[in-house]
């Protein structure tokens, strides 16, 4: 299990995706990936939210994510709650075996 200093280290990393919109979400079974919410459900709301902010709280990773509403001036927030597991890292635009 990767140490704060290693989960600090992924979070500096991510600033590069910082503006980025999410296109797709991929969902591979897993049953700890998703708690509390149905696969489509959750690739619905993230879809189309701009990631806004990414930081640590001790050693999970969180994404503060907006999305704009269609035709409208409001803004919905949410927040993707991650942790790195065994593996500790985030890949962007690579593959793993071991990816989840």
């Amino acid at each position: 299990m990767p140490e704060i200093v290693e989960v600090q280290i992924q979070v500096e990393g991510l600033q590069e995706i910082l503006g980025e919109v999410i296109e797709n979400v991929e969902y591979f079974g897993r049953a700890n990936v998703l708690i509390d919410r149905h696969e489509v459900v959750f690739a619905k709301a993230l879809v189309g939210s701009r990631i806004t902010n990414i930081f640590r709280i001790g050693k999970y990773i969180i994404m503060e994510l907006r999305k704009v509403q269609k035709g409208s001036d409001n803004a919905e927030y949410l927040y993707l709650l991650t942790h790195l597991g065994m593996s500790g890292a985030y890949l962007i635009n690579q593959e793993h075996r071991h990816e989840r």
